[in-house]
Order: C-alpha cells, then sequence, then structure tokens
C-alpha cells in the first residue's frame, strides 16, 4: 500500500516534498501539509485549526476543498 492511497489523517507528515517540485507544487504541498497537522492537532475542528493557521474559517473551507481534504477523519482519530 502506497502512502497516498491512505486517507490524509494516516498519511506519514513530511515537511517537503521527495523529488524537485516546481515552486507552485512544493508551496501547495507545505500548504496541505501544514492544514492536516492543525486539523490532526484539532481533531477536525475547522474553526480552531484555521485560528490555528492564521486563516479564517471560510478560507479554510476553500483550501480544504481544493485538496480535497474532509474534516471528518480527523474526528474520529483517538
Amino acid at each position: 500500500i502506497h502512502p497516498g492511497l491512505l486517507p490524509p489523517s494516516m498519511q506519514p507528515m513530511t515537511d517537503l516534498p521527495a523529488t524537485h517540485e516546481s515552486l507552485p507544487a512544493t508551496l501547495a504541498h507545505v500548504e496541505k501539509s501544514m492544514i492536516i497537522r492543525a486539523l490532526r492537532e484539532h481533531r477536525g475542528n475547522m474553526g480552531k485549526a484555521a485560528l490555528a493557521l492564521g486563516i479564517s474559517e471560510p478560507i479554510m473551507g476553500v483550501r480544504m476543498k481544493k485538496f480535497g481534504l474532509d474534516y471528518r477523519p480527523f474526528r474520529k482519530q483517538s
């Protein structure tokens, strides 16, 4: 099983991609990683995760949609 096939809440965290990607691709990767980390830390609470990231909850929703993320799997973590 490739880590990319797992739900985001189960994927390993990396700060930077292993390959040499373009700046926009690298920034998108870092942004997604930060959102996942915030959702993990706040157990899927989008408002608290957004606050921790310094963005509004509506912007958090836009970013999550961009990356195909859902808050619900993060709420099921123990």
